[in-house]
């Protein structure tokens, strides 16, 4: 029920969105924060990119561990990400920024 009532991500807007980081010569990876059960995180892929999946919801990871195999799924948040520092290229948030607190979500 939850993924049919979530829209769709335009593939071309994630592209020019990570048009920076698959011009770095490698296959970037990209963080995708409040992944929910992947629907961006597919984009992502598709884009082109390697993909490590982040939300405070194991439910929704399990769900998308069976929708993007081989994707990394870690539990976390935008304010506390279970990820090293500089560890990816970018660090995209689809329909999840409405539940973060901005300030420390942006310092993270």
């Amino acid at each position: 029920m939850y993924e049919s009532a979530r829209p769709e991500y335009p593939s071309a807007a994630v592209e020019w969105l990570l048009e920076p980081v698959l011009e770095i010569g490698r296959r970037p990876l990209v963080a995708d924060v409040g992944a929910g059960t992947g629907k961006l995180t597919r984009i992502i892929v598709a884009a082109g990119c390697d993909a490590v999946a982040v939300d405070p919801d194991p439910a929704m990871l399990d769900a998308l561990r069976d929708a993007v195999p081989g994707v990394s799924a870690h539990v976390g948040t935008a304010e506390s990400l279970p990820l090293e520092d500089g560890s990816v290229d970018a660090v995209l948030l689809g329909q999840a920024w409405h539940w973060v607190e901005p300030v420390a979500a942006s310092r993270e």
